[in-house]
């Protein structure tokens, strides 16, 4: 099956694809480096590529973006994206209106148990 993409994506893909690869010694994950994008915190060519991820394509709850699920919190949109895969979960989240992200991993599947969302978007939104 072949899916076409709009070319500005495409630098964005290539750089999510290299998320693995150990960034510079202050960086210390290029998933946080890609998270400070989103944010706005850092110049990249990328930006306007990132800015159509958060783009809501359906509505519901919670809605969807490209990438993200999109939830309504006390500070603001949070943009979210869960997963996991045999043995490992992952949780990776924003709030641009706070300029707060979190990133959150696990060595182990904990998907049958709810997965690291509560964790993740405690982490986003701290109680007051």
């Amino acid at each position: 099956m072949r899916i076409a993409l709009p070319a500005v994506l495409l630098p964005f893909l290539f750089a999510c694809s290299a998320a693995q690869r150990p960034a510079t010694p202050d960086e210390p994950s290029t998933l946080a480096a890609m998270l400070r994008a989103h944010l706005g915190l850092v110049e990249t060519p990328l930006r306007p590529a990132l800015r159509l991820t958060h783009r809501v394509l359906r509505e519901g709850h919670p809605r969807v973006a490209m990438n993200w699920m999109v939830v309504s919190t006390p500070s603001g949109e949070t943009f979210v994206h869960e997963g996991g895969t045999g043995g490992f979960s992952s949780f990776m989240g924003f709030v641009p209106a706070a300029g707060r992200a979190a990133i959150v991993l696990s060595d182990t599947a904990l998907l049958a148990r709810g997965g690291l969302g509560a964790i993740g978007m405690r982490l986003l939104e701290p109680a007051p």
